[in-house]
This record gives C-alpha cells, sequence and structure tokens, in this order.
C-alpha cells in the first residue's frame, strides 16, 4: 500500500470538465484537506431542496447551502445559503445540519 507521504503530486481535474486532455497536476503542499467530519452522506440520500452544511474551499469554512441538484458525474450543484449562484461541489462537502444529525443517531 502507498502512504500518503509517499505521493509527490496529484493529477487534477476539474469538476464538470471531462477532457483528460486538461488535466494538471499539482504538489500535494498545495491541496487544502477537507476536514473530517460525520456521518458522511451518500449521493443516494441526498434530497433536492434540502438545507445542508457545505464546505466552502475559498475560505475553509462550512456554510448552509441547498442541494439544488445531482449531476450525472456524481458531484452536486449547491447554493450557498445568501448567495445566487450555484456551486459544483463533490459530495464529500456536504455535511448534515446540526440538528439532522442528532435526528439521524437517535434512530
Amino acid at each position: 500500500d502507498m502512504a500518503v507521504e509517499d505521493i509527490d503530486a496529484y493529477v487534477i481535474s476539474m469538476l464538470g470538465n471531462y477532457d483528460e486532455e486538461s488535466n494538471f497536476e499539482v504538489e500535494t503542499e498545495s491541496v487544502r484537506p477537507i476536514p473530517e467530519r460525520a456521518p458522511l452522506i451518500k449521493l443516494s440520500q441526498l434530497v433536492e431542496g434540502h438545507e445542508y452544511d457545505c464546505w466552502y474551499a475559498n475560505e475553509e469554512e462550512w456554510y448552509p447551502a441547498t442541494c439544488e441538484m445531482v449531476t450525472e458525474s456524481g458531484t452536486v450543484m449547491v447554493t450557498y445559503e445568501g448567495f445566487d449562484e450555484q456551486d459544483e461541489v463533490p459530495v464529500l462537502y456536504l455535511a448534515l445540519v446540526e440538528g439532522e444529525k442528532e435526528k439521524k443517531e437517535k434512530k
């Protein structure tokens, strides 16, 4: 098995861009990690129109966002609370809102 410290670089594909010629490589130091949280949400559990906490990578913060749609490629179109524009994010950027987490844990 390969350990994280053995990786020199990552090959990046931009969301919504399915042309392999557009992929590029970045060094590991320039990749920001997604903070751990639980429980993870599966694509099959997402509900369009439902509010989730969503990681906003530009500010490295969690913000409320509405799931607008799941794309054919398995990403999610969200609208962050207070913004009009949609953003395409990986499903790993979504987490249950605090009150929803407690309801799910009681089941």
